[in-house]
């Protein structure tokens, strides 16, 4: 794949906040640093710092809303559970897999809110 292309597709879904497509585009990318030298090194290296940059930010967010829902699933917060559990799906539909620690937490919410349920019932 050209140069002039793999940026392209990269900037288009770093555009598009498509995750799962930047990251998997930055990553290919950067295997093609050694070929290049020069001028279109430098474009894709600027191309490709665009990616992690976008992906910095994407890491940061997640952390907090994931730090957030644990904290409110700790302290029994269910109505804030109940509008953070959504967000943070939503966030990460189409994103990439979750680690253990983020399906635990998203696993004690939806226990939290079931018993909540339950006990209304």
């Amino acid at each position: 794949m050209q140069i002039v292309t793999r940026t392209r597709l990269i900037n288009n879904a770093v555009q598009k906040k498509e995750i799962t497509a930047v990251r998997e585009l930055r990553d290919t990318a950067q295997l093609q640093v050694p070929r290049y030298e020069g001028q279109a090194l430098n474009h894709l290296q600027s191309t490709i710092d665009r990616a992690n940059g976008l992906l910095d930010e994407q890491d940061r967010i997640r952390r907090r809303l994931f730090a957030g829902l644990d904290e409110a699933v700790r302290h029994g917060h269910v109505s804030k559970v109940t509008t953070m559990a959504p967000q943070v799906r939503r966030f990460i539909q189409g994103n990439t897999v979750t680690t253990p620690q983020e399906v635990g937490i998203l696993e004690a919410a939806d226990t939290l809110l079931r018993e909540t349920r339950q006990q209304a019932a």
